[in-house]
């Protein structure tokens, strides 16, 4: 979903969403502000949980046009 979730509990939410189904595809949407760091510290979170299967979706980056 897109609620937020405190991070110590994400594992565990995400958990509850998917049935207890650790290898269902899970996607983590994220842009280019997103830190490394807080990006590093999701996925850390859902590993902890043994979910296995992460996606990532990314935004396009921006192009500047007449190059």
């Amino acid at each position: 979903g897109n609620d937020p979730v405190n991070i110590h509990k994400l594992g565990i939410a995400v958990l509850d969403q998917l049935k207890g189904s650790g290898n269902q595809p899970v996607f983590i949407r994220c842009d280019q502000n997103v830190s490394f760091g807080a990006f590093a510290r999701v996925v850390d979170a859902l590993k902890q949980a043994n979910l296995t299967n992460l996606n990532i979706v990314t935004e396009p980056l921006e192009t500047k046009s007449g190059s």
